[in-house]
Order: C-alpha cells, then sequence, then structure tokens
C-alpha cells in the first residue's frame, strides 16, 4: 500500500479478504449509525453496545449487512437466550469474557519495573504516520490471528485512538497494541477504550513485549486519550492472556461479548483470535 494524501483512512484496512469486507461494512454501517449511543464501534466491524430485548434484531441486522456483528456487554445470564436466538436464525455464535481496567496504576507500576526491553523502539500511529507503519503492524498481528482496527481508528482520524509498534534495533517490527475510544458519547460509559489488538512475532516471543507494550498502551490510553476504562475480550481457556490481562489491572467483569458469524456473508470460523 502506497501512501496517498487522498486516501480514506476507513478503508485502509488489513487481514483477510472477509476480514477485510467487515472492517470496510462495518465503518459503512456506523457513519449511518454514529448519533445512536446504542452503538459502538472500534474499528472491527459494528457493534451493539449493550444487551436489551432487541438485541437480537439488532444484531441480525448488522450481520447480514456486514458478515460480522457483536454484542459488547451481555449479563451471563442472558447470554443462553441470546446465543439460541442467533443460532435459531442461522448464525454462527463466537464469544470471549469481558475484561476491564479501571485505572493504569497496575500498568505504570509495571513500565517502572521494566521500562523497557533492551534495544526496543515504539512508534505510535497517528494522522501523520505513512501507510508503512500499519503495515508493520500487520506484519506481526496477522500471523498471530490478531486483527487490527481500520487505518482511521488506529490513526484517530475516524474514532480517538492509537496503535503502537516496537520495533527491534533492525528495524524488524516485533510487537504491536491498540486502544481505540468505542462508545458514543451520550452512552453509560463515553469513555470506554476497547484495548489489547496486542501480539508479539513468534521469534520474539517469551521476551515480556506483551507486557510491556500493553502496560504502555494501557497507560497512554488514560493518560493522554481520557479513558474512563480498557476493556477487552478473552476466549474460554485462553489462561495466557488471561495472566497477561490481570497482571496490567484488566480483570474478569463477569460480562460476554458474543458475536453473530454470517455463514453466507464471512466463512471464517472467527473474526479474530
Amino acid at each position: 500500500m502506497k501512501d496517498n494524501p487522498d486516501r480514506d483512512p476507513a478503508r485502509e484496512v488489513f487481514g483477510s479478504p472477509e476480514q477485510q469486507r467487515v472492517l470496510r461494512l462495518g465503518e459503512q454501517a456506523m457513519r449511518l449509525l454514529q448519533d445512536n449511543p446504542r452503538f459502538c464501534a472500534h474499528g472491527r466491524g459494528a457493534s451493539v453496545a449493550e444487551y436489551g430485548e432487541d438485541t437480537a434484531d439488532l444484531i441480525e441486522a448488522l450481520a447480514r449487512l456486514i458478515g460480522v456483528a457483536i454484542c459488547e456487554s451481555v449479563k451471563p445470564e442472558d447470554k443462553a437466550t441470546l446465543v439460541a436466538e442467533l443460532e435459531q436464525r442461522g448464525f454462527t455464535v463466537d464469544s470471549w469474557r469481558r475484561y476491564a481496567g479501571f485505572n493504569c496504576a497496575a500498568a505504570r507500576a509495571v513500565l517502572v519495573e521494566r521500562p523497557a526491553p533492551d534495544g526496543l523502539r515504539v512508534e505510535i500511529i497517528d494522522a501523520a504516520s505513512p501507510s508503512s507503519l500499519l503495515e508493520a503492524y500487520a506484519e506481526v498481528a496477522g500471523p498471530q490471528n490478531v486483527l487490527q482496527s481500520n487505518g482511521g481508528s488506529l490513526r484517530g482520524e475516524v474514532r480517538p485512538g492509537f496503535g503502537m509498534v516496537a520495533f527491534a534495533p533492525d528495524g524488524t517490527p516485533v510487537g504491536v497494541a491498540a486502544s481505540v475510544h468505542s462508545h458514543h458519547a451520550r452512552s453509560a460509559t463515553p469513555n470506554a477504550m476497547q484495548w489489547g489488538q496486542i501480539a508479539t512475532a513468534a521469534a520474539w516471543q517469551g521476551k515480556g513485549i506483551a507486557r510491556w507494550l500493553g502496560a504502555l498502551s494501557i497507560v497512554h490510553a488514560f493518560e493522554n486519550f481520557g479513558a474512563s476504562e480498557v476493556y477487552t475480550g478473552i476466549r474460554e481457556g485462553n489462561t495466557p492472556s488471561k495472566g497477561l490481562c490481570e497482571g496490567l489491572g484488566v480483570h474478569d467483569t463477569g460480562f460476554e461479548i458474543v458475536a453473530a458469524i454470517n455463514p453466507d456473508a464471512f466463512g471464517e470460523g472467527r473474526l479474530t483470535k
């Protein structure tokens, strides 16, 4: 991808062709829904912010259009009802536990303990970043099955947000993280930021890079983007991610994130890790 001053940042997308389609169509849908506080987005499609009686209808409408649609916050007692409704309508259902952190004290302590792994430098993605920096993010995230937000979100142009890429001394990208404001200003959580999208290149795993970048991105979200909370989804059984989050002050909320996948429009089993 070449740098282009006339580019559309919402279409600066990576991943498989089907993932790219979800990101592009999701952003177009959010242009129509952006004034409705019931919907939210962080550059990876379009979501319903919280579960309600008509959530299955809203998710179905989005999933028919986009291919994948998500409800960001579902109580455990409501999950079975929602899953059953979505499956009856022909969708494949995926889910994650919702983890959240409400301050950056633990993350800041991690950075005091280890300011930076030896020799690594970090570049933050913003509006002035070349497309090559987003491509470097994709070079790390893609092989680890982590889907990054679209360029407009990572650049902070479509909605406030940022991405981080850590480079080895020889210029090789070795780790990534991101955080994006996702909820409407009139929602119950206007300053919530989706956080994570963390990945480490295979040859650099086991060196604490994910923990360091996770901490750095949390502190950046709170101190520079006014976050009131950061949240992410962790798939059941993903013990390493659970330990990483808990060590950074991001804990299980007891809520679920539920996704409906339209097999007629999105043939892959899951949108992201």
